[in-house]
């Protein structure tokens, strides 16, 4: 490591099918913290995105037990046995068609001919999936093995405490809950994701499936987007 090297690190909630903009985020920090032992919240895209069929957004749910609101989402369990199959033939709708299906077809079978009881599970088989596809060196930490606690601001102050982390990168709404006095006073720089989605915000599935995987593997050497 470089005499000056600054380590960065960014975190994230364990997302379904995730859209381009958190891999972007994953990709321009040395340590990424999927953070599943925070509140899951209905309706987010823990447990839903977008693919698309033709010229229509179709949106995929996994369907989730949720009747503890203070559930946190390691915790939360996929409730229906066929759902999978329904998602699969959903993509293979959308994309059966599309010049790199091929690439992907097996693995995103096994993924789907899985049995899934746990919502995060299933999330981080997909993350290290992403992975893998783009070739991304990014170090990934699952926040319940260790034992962090806090509200926002503390809680990813703690994360690069512990990793010993100069700097955070916030995603671009981090504006509206960052405290910068905070991480100014525990000598943490901090930086807002400047991300421009070239997929109308859809899952990573609608890319990978419709560009070259050299292209893939670029976007996570590259670092382009304005950080």
């Amino acid at each position: 490591m470089q005499k000056n090297y600054i380590k960065i690190l960014s975190a994230h909630q364990p997302s379904y099918l995730p859209w381009l903009g958190l891999i972007d985020k994953i990709i321009n920090c040395d340590i990424f913290v999927s953070m599943d032992d925070v509140k899951f919240t209905k309706n987010s895209m823990y447990a839903r995105n977008y693919i698309k069929i033709k010229d229509k957004k179709i949106l995929l749910t996994v369907p989730v037990y949720n009747s503890d609101k203070d559930k946190v989402i390691k915790d939360v369990r996929i409730c229906e046995t066929n759902w999978n199959k329904k998602h699969i033939n959903l993509i293979k709708t959308a994309y059966s068609k599309s010049p790199f299906f091929k690439n992907y077809k097996e693995r995103i079978q096994q993924i789907y001919s899985r049995k899934w009881n746990w919502l995060c599970d299933l999330n981080h088989e997909i993350l290290f999936f992403i992975k893998d596809i783009f070739e991304i060196k990014t170090k990934i930490i699952i926040a319940s093995n260790f034992n962090f606690k806090g509200n926002k601001n503390e809680r990813l102050i703690c994360y690069c405490d512990y990793f010993k982390a100069k700097k955070y990168i916030f995603g671009k709404n981090g504006k509206k809950y960052a405290d910068e006095s905070e991480f100014k006073k525990n000598e943490i720089e901090i930086n807002f994701q400047n991300f421009i989605c070239p997929n109308e915000n859809l899952s990573f599935l609608d890319f990978i499936m419709n560009v070259e995987p050299e292209v893939c593997r670029n976007f996570a050497k590259g670092k382009n987007n304005e950080i």
